[in-house]
This record gives structure tokens, sequence and C-alpha cells, in this order.
């Protein structure tokens, strides 16, 4: 026996829409948690000084409302938003100085995937990994340099050159 179901829009019980089915068969749920944060303006890294939070100053995603920009620049899980994500961040240092970099993501403050690199010539790193995360957990994105002196990040070069961006996938 086959059955055909035909509906436009599944809502929760208290009104909300779940799951909303165009007619081309577009599938789509009501809050999505996804965020895209780049840095627009050159930030200084300091020589030898550590891990530093990148200060996103632009986003052009947010839903789900968890980006802070600025100088405390992070993702945070919303209330509700449990669940895995892939997070990925790219980072270059604006320099052919030759030295030590690396590009980190970090959740509540502890590294959770670094990509070390000797920088050469505008060179930089993808990182990416999948967590577990819960309401409150934040993301931030880091950059270390020792190539011998204070060096920028950030500044569209043909796109942007620093940017952080994840989705929930359930």
């Amino acid at each position: 026996m086959a059955s055909i179901l035909k509906v436009n829009e599944i809502q929760h019980s208290g009104g909300t829409s779940a799951l909303t089915l165009s007619s081309a068969g577009v599938l789509t749920t009501g809050v999505k948690h996804a965020f895209y944060m780049y840095r627009n303006a050159a930030q200084t890294i300091n020589n030898a000084a550590g891990p530093i939070i990148v200060q996103f100053d632009q986003q052009r995603i947010n839903e789900g409302n968890g980006v802070t920009l600025g100088a405390s620049a992070r993702y945070t899980v919303p209330t509700g938003a449990d669940g895995m994500y892939v997070l990925h961040g790219h980072a270059r240092l604006n320099s052919g100085n030759d030295g030590n970099a690396s590009v980190g993501l970090f959740v509540n403050g502890s590294g959770v995937v670094t990509a070390y690199y000797y920088n050469e010539y505008y060179e930089g790193h993808n990182i990416t990994t999948l967590q577990s995360l819960s309401a409150g957990d934040y993301v931030e994105l880091r950059v270390a340099n020792s190539t011998g002196g204070n060096l920028p990040i950030g500044q569209p070069d043909a796109g942007d050159t620093v940017f952080m961006w994840g989705y929930r996938l359930g």
C-alpha cells in the first residue's frame, strides 16, 4: 500500500515552523546555525607573543545570532543549538618575512586543531575540524607569529585573507 502525504510545512506543537518543503522539493529547517566572520582591516600579530585572538571586524553570515565581533571575537553556541559542528579557519601573515607561524581553532580557550607552518611569501593555511559543541561553548581563531617582526593580518586581497566559518550538522 502506497500513500502520498501532501504538506508545505511541519510545525512544532508550540506553533513554530520546524520544516518547510518548497514546490521544487527543497526541504528547509527553521533556525539554521551557521556563521562566517572575516577580518577586513589590518590587525597586528606581535612576534613571539603566542597565539593571538583574531579580532574579526565583519560578518557575512550569523544564523542563530552567535557571532561576537571586536576584541573578543568569537562564535558562541546559542541556547538550544547543541550539536555536531563543522568548523573552519584560514589565516595568513601579510608579509614575505620568513619564519614560523601557526593558525588554530580554540574551543572555550583550549586549542582543538592547529596548523604550524613556515611563513614564506604571503602564505596562509586552512584548518578544519568536527566538534561536538554545547550551548555556551565558544570558538575563536588564533594566529601566532615567530618571524622576527610584528606583522599584519587581515585586509582583503582578491577576497578575504583571514576568516572563520562553521555550521551545525545536527
